[in-house]
């Protein structure tokens, strides 16, 4: 084997080809990634969604922002569904990194563990967003700072994935944090 420059792979100088940097791991993904990186986009866009919907407008009624807030968190809910059924279980795209790369368990099962956290954590801002109506300006203001706070546990998960996915295929998912 040859020590390659610095930032390249290394060479058999017997066979003369490349070895790969991960052996026994497909140099691309294909499919299994284009379907994580379609779920990110939505769930990125839903995310969006909620951070637009929570900006005070003083344009707009209160109960009409509740509406719009309440629209935008039951979208990310459901885009958080869908991020959820591709990445967990048996045929998943996380079951697919567990068995080409086992020392990501740690850092996968983390990821999974922030599924629920994230669930629950949607599912309270919920309720709270679903007894607003015509609310106060502390009640507004409680819906807003714990809308922030969800959004941001959200942008943590979705760099701790991608970066497990750069980790495990050397792909990066794209720059949108």
């Amino acid at each position: 084997m040859v020590d390659p420059p610095m930032g390249e792979a290394p060479v058999d100088a017997a066979q003369g080809k490349v070895v790969p940097q991960n052996p026994g791991v497909p140099t691309d993904p294909g499919a299994p990634v284009e379907e994580v990186r379609r779920r990110r986009s939505q769930l990125k866009a839903a995310m969006s969604s909620l951070q637009s919907a929570l900006a005070p407008n003083g344009d707009i009624p209160t109960a009409q922002w509740c509406r719009e807030v309440r629209y935008a968190t039951l979208q990310l809910a459901s885009a958080l569904e869908r991020h959820i059924a591709v990445h967990e279980g048996p045929d998943s795209f996380h079951a697919e990194i567990l068995r080409n790369h086992p020392r990501l368990a740690s850092r996968v099962n983390g990821l999974e563990h922030d599924h629920e956290v994230l669930a629950a954590a949607l599912r309270s801002f919920q309720e709270l967003v679903d007894r607003c109506s015509d609310g106060s300006a502390e009640e507004l203001r409680d819906i807003r700072v714990q809308g922030g706070e969800l959004l941001h546990q959200f942008v943590r998960h979705r760099r701790r994935g991608a970066d497990v996915v750069w980790d495990a295929f050397e792909i990066d998912l794209g720059g949108e944090h």
